[in-house]
């Protein structure tokens, strides 16, 4: 495998293999830590082998720039259904966004918690402002 940390699919099963892997990530985060998943979890999950795993992956941290696009496709679509939203008057807008905002942050904590620590471990990876 070259320097890249992932192969990029050519063919439609791949793309379907890693949709499938990049699914596993986002069950097993839902009640574990990134750390605590294992390779063999995720592609249990997503019934291919440990193998195909690592044909298509240096390491389970190769996964994480795919979380990170995917849920910056799930923010942007959540900014854009709170912004094409109607509402009756102030209180509704602040209620509305108080309680969207908790609904989409409470469902995406384990992706958070994994930019989080990503960000603390890997810092020459972020760009300071």
């Amino acid at each position: 495998m070259s320097d890249q940390p992932f192969l990029a699919p050519k063919q439609q099963r791949s793309q379907q293999t890693q949709e499938k892997l990049l699914k596993a990530l986002h069950h097993s985060l839902k009640s574990k830590f990134f750390e605590h998943i294992s390779i063999k979890e995720l592609a249990d999950y997503a019934e291919v082998s440990v193998g195909t795993f690592y044909r298509r992956f240096k390491n389970k941290e190769s996964l994480l720039p795919m979380l990170y696009q995917d849920f910056g496709i799930d923010l942007n679509n959540w900014v854009t259904e709170l912004e094409t939203q109607s509402y009756k008057n102030l209180d509704d807008v602040v209620n509305t966004l108080c309680h969207k905002t908790y609904v989409f942050l409470s469902s995406q904590q384990g992706i958070f918690r994994t930019l989080h620590l990503n960000s603390r471990l890997h810092s020459e990876l972020f760009i300071s402002v």
